[in-house]
């Protein structure tokens, strides 16, 4: 089994974790294997017939709060069949999880039900609104540059910011 790792802090409480990481994986169209306040798993889904999906890799976020903070450990796993580039795989599904969680916490654009689109959820915690926005900006370039976020979002995500 091919295992890569990774952790992070944010300063927010679970709650507000949870549903960025809930967002994340819905938004990326994984499936949920497992949900609760301090562990999530996820399964990226599989591919279109006529391939048959065999060793989908998987997506553990195990969280903790500290202090209003909250301490998350992801492990991004696939059984290797001897398959070359499963670790690269890994590590790419990995930082597109993680960025996405981020990019969701820290623009405060976290979804809260499925009927609001990304970028219309929770807000209000701004410093400055110019300095806010430019850093926005800058998070969601660096996003679509990395391939987390598609043209897209990218231009939806930039017009909102632009325009609020």
């Amino acid at each position: 089994m091919t295992v890569v790792n990774t952790s992070f802090k944010v300063p927010y409480p679970i709650d507000k974790t949870v549903i960025a990481i809930q967002d994340t994986i819905n938004h990326l169209g994984w499936h949920v294997l497992e949900m609760s306040s301090n562990v999530i798993v996820a399964r990226l889904p599989p591919p279109p017939p006529p391939v048959i999906p065999v060793n989908l890799p998987k997506v553990t976020a195990n969280l903790k709060e500290v202090g209003g903070e909250t301490q998350i450990s992801v492990t991004a796993s696939q059984i290797n069949l001897g398959t070359p580039g499963v670790k690269t795989t890994l590590t790419g599904i990995m930082g597109q999880f993680v960025n996405s969680v981020s990019l969701r916490i820290q623009t405060d654009s976290v979804a809260i039900n499925p009927t609001v689109a990304i970028g219309e959820g929770q807000g209000g915690f701004s410093t400055s609104p110019a300095e806010d926005r430019i850093a926005q900006l800058e998070r969601l370039a660096a996003l679509r540059d990395s391939g987390v976020l598609t043209e897209d979002e990218f231009q939806h995500e930039k017009q909102r910011l632009l325009t609020s």
